[in-house]
């Protein structure tokens, strides 16, 4: 897996030849693609170009054809889309269990960007407690789970404060289904193209557009790759709208396709 606290790390080739062997070519892989914790499958060009050309593949639930572009945009980085096409394709893992996927913002004021940790647990309020413990420093305020309650509106939405926050039944292949968020907030964090005003029909950007997403934690000097740091809007619609237009409807695609697709 990266190593914590670096932009990007060289690893091989996860690719195959022709001959049945791993490719031995080494590979730099995206900032968007570390995050801490998973194993990240990395393509040197050949591979990643081959891996890039079906249009789809048939679901092992169902056996329904998947496509491709109704999932993953055009504008993300085509070692991110590659990542996630392989993601989509793995059958489903017997250590894959169910859970939820939480949200908390890391409010600091000294800072113009949007931190959003983004998690996996069985147990989401005592993993929201947890995290209190260990970084003190900034306050972590909830801004939601997935599943999301049934019945969910804006006139009827569940308290996000602590102490009254109440999820119901988790979903199935948690694991699985934060690795792909991860992915594509990833690329979403170091590129940005949320910030081009035509978003989200925008062309592909430059390969070289991308920072690091890492977050140096002043409590416990980790850096965090699950905390996503997002530069935010200055105008137009998505201005204050990071979390509810570019960050929650990511989490709600893949939940979808796991339960459709798993």
């Amino acid at each position: 897996p990266p190593s914590k606290g670096a932009q990007s790390v060289v690893i091989r080739c996860n690719g195959w030849t022709k001959s049945g062997v791993q490719c031995k070519r080494n590979v730099r892989s995206s900032p968007g693609l570390a995050v801490e914790g998973a194993a990240t499958e990395i393509f040197c060009y050949q591979h990643r170009s081959r891996l890039l050309q079906p249009t789809g593949f048939y679901a092992s639930k169902g056996s329904e054809w998947v496509s491709f572009n109704d999932w993953i945009p055009s504008y993300l980085h085509p070692d991110t889309q590659a990542a996630l096409r392989v993601e989509m394709e793995k059958l489903p893992s017997p250590s894959d269990s169910p859970g939820h996927i939480y949200v908390f913002e890391v409010r600091d004021r000294s800072s113009d960007r949007l931190r959003l940790k983004v998690g996996r647990a069985t147990n989401v309020v005592k993993r929201i407690d947890q995290w209190d413990r260990q970084c003190r420093t900034h306050e972590h305020v909830v801004r939601g789970w997935y599943p999301e309650p049934e019945n969910t509106s804006k006139s009827k939405s569940p308290s996000h404060l602590k102490g009254l926050v109440k999820v119901g039944d988790p979903a199935a292949w948690c694991h699985r289904l934060e690795r792909l968020i991860h992915l594509e907030l990833g690329d979403l964090a170091t590129r940005s193209a949320y910030l081009d005003p035509d978003w989200p029909v925008v062309a592909p950007l430059s390969t070289s557009n991308q920072r690091s997403s890492a977050v140096q934690c002043p409590d416990c000097g980790e850096s965090h790759r699950e905390i996503f740091d997002f530069v935010r809007v200055k105008q137009g619609k998505y201005r204050n709208k990071e979390w509810e237009m570019i960050v929650l409807p990511v989490i709600r695609k893949w939940g979808q396709f796991t339960a459709k697709y798993l």
